[in-house]
């Protein structure tokens, strides 16, 4: 099964704005009867053959360990319950035949769509989470929700004979703003052997509505996500000289913010500044450590320019975690949740003027002369006597920062200021960039171990900044918004800094509980095999 058994996906289907007089003339049997008849000249009787009403979500596996980045999910929902799903590849369907096979159109006659029933059940709201457990993906995001009306018309002639199938599709798509953008998709499929009769109405098809968008932003957007494959992968010996092996692994963190560049500046999906910014992070993170292998004074001059990127990038990746937060609210105080639109047109109207910032700095000729003058480093061959190699670099670097982030965090208990705890959460992010740096030296198992440990700290400490962050800009913006927000936006927002303030809470005591398992002699014992 590919894209083209749904409309909304078909390189067939055209697109009428709804703007455009005639989406009145498409809205029921008698006003599309009236049209075609307008156009073709001749009567045209409409059969509306069923209508189907579903919502559509892009789920993605981007960038994960142990499956393929380019599987994606299409999944279906109807009636508020979970009914079909669609597991591609790059346009085909995998190896999950039991959920890839949906025959989505109804049966002739019957007025209503069959949907297949499977034996396990995935609860309303829970898409991802439960395809991901079902199909045993570690996760899965959703990328690119769609909510369609779908009608399916018979076309016959005067003789009473079928001579073309027309498909009319209402879509809506959410974005980033929590704005809905509407089209009108048509599509004509002639019978075989009725050509000719289809002639006059494939014109009038092709005269009135533009080219359908949907396959190629879908492409273009799952495509640009995929572009991480792209990057090659750097192979380091522990052998290497540390100042080589170290050049190649910045390369390569450079080749992936370079990938992402283009979706950054297209806006397509905030996954893309995202990812441009963990390989910026790495680049950075790389450089601070292996400075003094390089000359101290050429580095100085890439740092500044590193850091402006890392701060104009960082105000915009602030406010997309923010509004992609709002969505989640919008579920949780579903009741209230028209109340959040007065903060989500703030957002937005922030983010442009933090975006019209970081691209003008994306596109400035500093920019350019900064990127010539860095690959001219990392392409410069260097070669000193008394340098250590690559593995010697890792153990110490690793031993080192193991030391300082123990002793740090044996200073802190459950009551400790949040500000401590973000200094930690630095040596942590430090550590976890230093053991996934260097993975491919280490082929102990119990390496693998560390770093998983290390993750899920960091993971702790990192939603603990999140909301802390977050709860600082939510009072902060609630004090912006002016009294058109009106009382009950106030209020609302007062809850919800409330109950993250509790979150928090829970954040602080459940790192502290984790931290002691971390600092015991299992951890201590691996660090001083893996770098002694």
């Amino acid at each position: 099964m590919s894209f083209s058994s749904l409309t909304l996906f078909s390189r067939d289907a055209r697109i009428i704005e709804p703007k455009d007089e005639l989406s009145s003339g498409l809205e029921n049997t008698e006003a599309l009867t009236e049209t075609l008849r307008n156009a073709l000249g001749h009567t045209v009787r409409c059969d509306e053959e069923g209508v189907c009403r579903y919502d559509l979500a892009v789920l993605d596996s981007f960038a994960l360990p142990f499956f393929s980045s380019s599987q994606y999910c299409l999944g279906l929902q109807q009636q508020k319950s979970q009914q079909a799903l669609f597991v591609v590849e790059r346009g085909k369907a995998n190896a999950f035949h039991q959920i890839a096979c949906v025959p989505w159109y109804p049966v002739p006659k019957r007025r209503q769509v069959h949907w297949p029933r499977f034996s396990w059940d995935i609860p309303e709201g829970e898409l991802s989470t439960g395809v991901a457990k079902q199909c045993g993906y570690w996760a899965l995001q959703e990328r690119i929700k769609f909510q369609v009306v779908a009608r399916r018309y018979r076309l016959l002639d005067d003789q009473d004979q079928v001579f073309a199938f027309l498909d009319l599709d209402q879509v809506q798509t959410e974005q980033l703003s929590d704005k809905l953008e509407t089209y009108n998709l048509i599509r004509i499929q002639t019978i075989k052997g009725r050509e000719k009769a289809a002639k006059g109405l494939c014109k009038w098809n092709q005269s009135v509505a533009l080219p359908n968008p949907f396959p190629a932003k879908i492409s273009k957007h799952l495509c640009s996500l995929q572009e991480m494959e792209k990057v090659p992968s750097v192979s380091v010996k522990g052998k290497t000289p540390a100042p080589q092996g170290i050049k190649l692994m910045l390369a390569e963190a450079f080749a992936g913010m370079v990938l992402h560049y283009d979706g950054v500046l297209e806006d397509i999906d905030t996954e893309f500044l995202h990812q441009y910014r963990v390989n910026l992070r790495k680049a950075r993170a790389l450089l601070k450590e292996a400075s003094s292998l390089y000359d101290r004074q050429t580095v100085a001059e890439f740092k500044p320019v590193l850091k402006q990127l890392g701060d104009l990038s960082a105000d915009v990746r602030d406010l997309d975690v923010f509004l992609l937060k709002i969505r989640s609210w919008r579920e949780q105080y579903a009741e209230e949740e028209a109340l959040l639109t007065p903060l989500a047109e703030k957002l937005t109207e922030k983010r442009i003027g933090a975006q019209k910032k970081l691209f003008a700095f994306l596109k400035s000729q500093a920019l350019r002369d900064w990127a010539t003058g860095w690959m001219a480093f990392l392409q410069a061959h260097v070669n000193r006597d008394g340098d250590p190699t690559l593995q010697q670099f890792a153990e110490k670097k690793i031993r080192k920062c193991y030391t300082t982030l123990i002793a740090d965090g044996r200073k802190l208990d459950a009551d400790a200021p949040d500000e401590a705890f973000h200094e930690l959460r630095l040596d942590f992010k430090r550590m976890r960039y230093l053991l996934e740096f260097f993975a491919p030296l280490f082929t102990d198992r119990r390496y693998t171990r560390l770093v998983k440990n290390v993750k899920r700290l960091q993971t702790v400490l990192g939603d603990f900044q999140d909301i802390t962050v977050q709860t600082g800009k939510l009072a902060f913006l609630r004090d912006e918004l002016d009294e058109t927000a009106g009382q009950g936006t106030l209020d609302l927002l007062n809850r919800i800094e409330a109950d993250m303030c509790g979150s928090h809470d829970e954040l602080k005591a459940a790192f502290y509980t984790l931290f002691q398992e971390f600092d015991g002699k299992a951890s201590r014992r691996v660090v001083a095999a893996l770098t002694r």
